[in-house]
């Protein structure tokens, strides 16, 4: 049997193999935050595809970090009976399950919020995120307190609930991702400057969510290691850094990813379609931002193209397990990458969405090519608010 299919430990976590299904966007809530019908439905056949750990999409800790109408909300205690229901699915044929506790910072939408953005610096240096989100307003020092005490209540409510561990997310260009990246984070106070400055906020996340949750309970992050901006924000380097002082912090896993809103299809490669993560502005302006998204570059697709820089991160975490999230689809290179040394656990995202049950295939034939096709329009659906789906044959047609 393959070494993917074996036990692994996260901190005090045991999953029974290195299969993990990374963070999506579902778009399953009710637009109040609860749990569906149809979320459950989701988690209830991803549960059953054996796979060893999975991570819900993101839930809010925070109205104004709100990253969808449809996103899933642990910012209040009424959401617990719901999210109860969620983790007793997930885990009911052995799989573990992490919340992923998310603040969408200044990439959140007012028509969402009901508020401007608040992120790490008062504007955005990139044209997408000026187009789509607008002027964002920063946090204050005072504030900051507030947003790291949502977090550890979060935290708290997962473990209520029945979760097995969370995930905070500081990838993609969101609120923690903000303040890691020097590209988003321009503070000359306490929380930037410099690179203990930019890593404060994550660092006192770390710790209210070990305040409420318990010095007992696993703690993930998932975090950048290149952004993919027009200059240079995180890097291989600072990501080892930020790795190193996790760890100190007590950190149980980190996940690797990249890009975010700047640079999409950093975030997700292969045969993307501007018009379709265009689709979702009024007209005229997305006939500008797809002119602007035809004109991005577009990385070509690798096989575990994340793992390919990530050497320092693996070391500054010492024994402390990596996840890498990335083009990962033959089982043979994944089984590289884990026997190699590159990572410990193997996260997928668009594949499991084509096919929930890809794990058991791949335990009952090893030779199992994975269907999909890298199109990327059930990341560009993420843009429209839709629920989470394979889109291959096209998004609906949702004209303004």
């Amino acid at each position: 049997m393959s070494v993917l299919f074996e036990p692994v430990r996260i901190g005090r976590l045991e999953a029974k193999n290195r299969f993990v299904r990374s963070a999506t966007f579902e778009g399953r809530g009710d637009g109040h935050g609860a749990v569906t019908k149809s979320a459950l439905s989701l988690y209830r056949t991803l549960a059953r595809g054996d796979i060893g750990t999975i991570i819900t999409g993101f839930m809010y800790v925070r109205q104004d970090g709100k990253g969808g109408r449809s996103a899933l909300g642990i910012d209040r205690d009424e959401l617990i009976p719901g999210l109860r229901e969620l983790a007793a699915e997930i885990k009911a044929d052995g799989s573990r399950a992490v919340f992923q506790l998310h603040h969408g910072g200044g990439q959140v939408l007012k028509g969402v919020t009901g508020g401007d953005p608040r992120g790490a610096s008062p504007d955005s240096r990139d044209f997408f995120t000026r187009r789509t989100t607008g002027t964002r307003r920063p946090f204050s020092v005072e504030e900051l307190a507030g947003v790291t005490a949502a977090f550890g209540a979060a935290a708290r409510r997962a473990r209520e609930a029945g979760a097995d561990a969370v995930q905070l997310h500081a990838a993609h260009g969101y609120l923690l991702s903000e303040f890691l990246s020097p590209f988003h984070n321009r503070r000359d106070d306490a929380y930037g400057s410099d690179t203990a400055g930019r890593y404060r906020l994550l660092g006192e996340t770390i710790a209210a969510v070990r305040a409420e949750a318990g010095d007992d309970f696993p703690v993930l992050v998932k975090m950048n290691i290149d952004d993919g901006t027009p200059t240079p924000g995180m890097t291989p380097g600072l990501a080892a850094d930020y790795a190193a002082r996790m760890v100190a912090d007590g950190v149980d896993c980190l996940e690797l990813s990249a890009g975010g809103l700047v640079a999409p299809f950093v975030l997700c490669r292969g045969e993307a379609h501007p018009e379709d993560f265009a689709g979702f502005l009024p007209w005229p302006a997305r006939k500008v931002f797809a002119r602007a998204l035809a004109k991005t570059p577009q990385p070509p697709f690798v096989e575990a193209y994340n793992g390919r820089a990530a050497a320092p991160v693996k070391a500054a975490l010492g024994s402390a397990p990596l996840a890498l999230v990335g083009g990962m689809r033959t089982l043979a290179r994944m089984e590289e990458c884990v026997t190699s040394g590159v990572a410990d656990l193997i996260s997928m995202s668009r594949p499991l969405v084509r096919e929930p049950g890809l794990v058991a295939k791949l335990a009952d034939d090893p030779t199992t090519v994975p269907g999909c096709t890298n199109c990327s329009r059930c990341l560009a659906a993420c843009f429209h608010d839709l629920p989470i789906r394979c889109y291959e044959q096209g998004l609906p047609d949702r004209k303004r």
